[in-house]
């Protein structure tokens, strides 16, 4: 009776220590919160577009779109853009793609400084 007695105090005391430690966890994560620093949106309706956003944590992400042989039987958008992250061990991670009628094709650029190529957004004039 003195073992399971024993146990079960060993087991409640690991399942308050490890609560207490999750609580700060959370507490701290929810003091580190991602926040949008930039976000744009343009959107003509028609097939063109264009989007970007940053993030705190260092997540950004830009795109446009062009509508391509719009009336005709295949009409297709081309999308142009970059996105941008921080790993856990803080390495840059830099991916610029095009996707079209021919699929997408990404370029991924990996290090601590990796530079982001910005899309021009007067792509959308053609």
């Amino acid at each position: 009776m003195n073992k399971l007695l024993l146990v079960l105090y060993f087991v409640l005391a690991v399942i308050s220590v490890n609560s207490q430690l999750i609580g700060k966890f959370l507490a701290g994560a929810q003091n580190t919160a991602t926040k949008l620093l930039k976000s744009d949106n343009n959107n003509d309706g028609s097939g063109n577009y264009y989007f970007n956003y940053e993030q705190s944590d260092g997540t950004k992400h830009e795109e446009t779109g062009v509508l391509k042989d719009p009336g005709s039987l295949n009409p297709f958008v081309v999308a142009k853009g970059f996105y941008e992250w921080i790993s856990p061990e803080n390495r840059k991670y830099h991916v610029q793609y095009e996707a079209d009628q021919n699929g997408y094709r990404p370029k991924v650029e990996e290090g601590p400084g990796a530079t982001p190529i910005r899309v021009v957004a007067t792509m959308m004039g053609g």
